[in-house]
């Protein structure tokens, strides 16, 4: 997809809200601009969402010299330039003993 066409169809978001671009450069920059942050954080998020989870098995090396455990896959919101995306991993706690 061209620059052109996906430009004209983030033009039509402000319209399905009733939201109508204003004349004034600055208003409309702004809209446009969150229009933009939004569509990126969403793209990153599916972005993210493809990749691998890092998940080594039951346990892994610490560098404590101990073991630490799979626990379960939690969410973790991040804070980007593009703004919050929310991504799965597989934090390690406690201890096998």
């Amino acid at each position: 997809m061209d620059g052109i066409t996906l430009a004209q169809e983030v033009l039509t978001e402000p319209a399905k809200d009733g939201i109508e671009l204003s004349e004034d450069l600055g208003e409309a920059e702004t809209v446009v601009r969150e229009l933009l942050l939004a569509l990126g954080a969403q793209t990153l998020q599916l972005h993210l969402e493809k990749r691998k989870l890092d998940y080594e098995g039951a346990s892994c090396p610490c560098p404590c010299g101990e073991r630490q455990r799979f626990v379960e896959y939690r969410l973790k919101t991040v804070a980007t330039l593009l703004g919050d995306v929310t991504l799965r991993r597989a934090p390690r706690s406690g201890w096998s003993l």
